[in-house]
């Protein structure tokens, strides 16, 4: 199939949109996780920082389908797409791996270092999604 040129265009706008949407989470988790490195009195951990880092890995492969409309107005070979395709599933099973073993590492050096975990949802996170540790249990206390 050959696309004409507004196919290629729009296929062009989809590929920058989702580089775009990769850098800007990889760069969220970069800078999530260079904060965990600080040790301040109170830390709001997730595991999702890990998520964000490996995202563009296993989210490019995608955007990379794209290429060959915009650049040969052509689809991509289902060879080729079943590849990319494998290829995402193993970088999204190395980034669930990476977030678990992450995870184990810092909560413990964080007990390590004497921190405590405090019950409940950190304000501004959806219940679940992290947790908050603090170096006094008094720092947990919620002030509504």
């Amino acid at each position: 199939m050959t696309y004409n040129i507004k196919q290629r265009v729009l296929s062009l706008c989809g590929f920058l949109f989702l580089v775009i949407i990769s850098i800007s989470v990889f760069y969220a988790g970069v800078y999530l996780i260079s904060k965990y490195n600080n040790y301040s009195p109170t830390i709001i951990f997730t595991e999702w920082g890990v998520f964000a880092v490996f995202f563009p890995l296993f989210f490019m492969p995608y955007a990379l389908m794209l290429t060959p409309v915009f650049i040969n107005g052509k689809s991509i070979s289902e060879k080729k797409a079943k590849k990319l395709i494998k290829t995402s599933l193993c970088f999204l099973l190395l980034t669930a791996i990476s977030m678990v073993l992450f995870s184990a590492y810092y909560k413990e050096s964080l007990k390590q270092r004497g921190y405590v975990e405090c019950q409940g949802t950190p304000s501004g996170w959806t219940p679940g999604m992290a947790t908050k540790y603090t170096i006094n249990k008094n720092y947990c206390i919620k002030i509504d």
